[in-house]
């Protein structure tokens, strides 16, 4: 997924982060790039937060991913 990700090709990295997510739950770099394909599909902004937010439950190390999506939503 990070690899389509930096491609620019956004549908095959959401699909790859997809499978990603459903094999393992607790990691926290399959939410983060699927939030990033969404972000370049330009997906509805919950469901794009709501990845990050999940991306930096499990590693905080994203957490600013996570704060960075909230800005234009807020």
């Amino acid at each position: 997924a990070a690899a389509f990700n930096d491609m620019g090709r956004f549908a095959d990295a959401l699909k790859d982060a997809e499978k990603a997510v459903a094999l393992a739950p607790t990691d926290g770099r399959p939410y983060l790039e699927r939030a990033l394909a969404k972000e370049g599909l330009r997906d509805a902004p919950v469901a794009i937060v709501a990845d990050y937010q999940r991306a930096a439950e499990l590693y905080p190390q994203y957490a600013s991913f996570y704060k960075q999506a909230l800005e234009p939503v807020a």
